[in-house]
């Protein structure tokens, strides 16, 4: 709530991209509604102060922290953004440390990081796809350590489901679940961005934005 999405998109991406307040895209999503409110400073404020309560902290007993990214300029840009804002709403100093590919993946599996920047794909057109990779605490891609117990439930429940509306309940309600305790925060939805010559036809472009060349075709006349 004190990341404004819509400023990070307007000002450094460019590419049509859209504010993201959930787990699953837009095509995979169950509602239209938003599990949070984009840039709510105010709240942000108040959740920040009751949490450091929780926690028997106060904001000057905090580290430094550090958002860790790829080092590609896009990412170097977008985290440096988010440092900046929740310096102006949350008075909080946050380093960017960005590295090489192969670097950053080896922090990201031994969880050495305080929030690490990365992009998630979805290359089915599923929701268990998007919902499932954060369903155990020791799973590959899980780098959150994040587990609930009532999460892995509804998701076994829906992978043995037979009855569509039974399914998308259960998947339903598991984003419901995991964009309330939100191990993850998301930014924005990535656009795929391409360039064709006129010649070329029948590409196929799925929901996901994903490319499919299999019944393309080059006009030669």
């Amino acid at each position: 709530m004190a990341i404004n999405r819509q400023a990070i998109i307007d000002e450094i991406l460019h590419g049509g991209e859209q504010a993201a307040y959930s787990i699953l895209p837009p095509s995979l999503a169950f509602s239209q509604n938003a599990h949070f409110e984009d840039g709510n400073y105010e709240l942000a404020r108040k959740l920040f102060k009751e949490g450091l309560e929780e926690q028997g902290l106060t904001k000057d007993k905090l580290p430094r922290l550090t958002i860790t990214c790829f080092d590609q300029e896009i990412h170097e840009a977008i985290a440096a953004a988010v440092a900046k804002q929740w310096k102006e709403v949350l008075d909080l100093d946050f380093q960017v440390k960005s590295y090489k590919w192969e670097h950053f993946m080896q922090k990201c599996l031994r969880h050495d990081f305080h929030i690490m920047s990365t992009t998630w794909y979805s290359w089915f057109n599923d929701p268990l796809y998007n919902l499932e990779h954060m369903k155990y605490e020791n799973g590959d891609m899980n780098t959150t350590r994040w587990q609930n117990n009532k999460y892995i439930e509804l998701l076994d429940q829906a992978e043995l489901s037979l009855d569509f509306r039974e399914r998308k309940k259960l998947l339903q309600e598991a984003e419901g679940l995991i964009m309330e305790e939100m191990p993850i925060i998301p930014v924005f939805y990535y656009t795929f961005k391409y360039m064709k010559k006129a010649r070329v036809n029948n590409i196929f472009l799925s929901h996901l934005g994903q490319i499919d060349f299999k019944w393309a075709y080059i006009n030669k006349s």
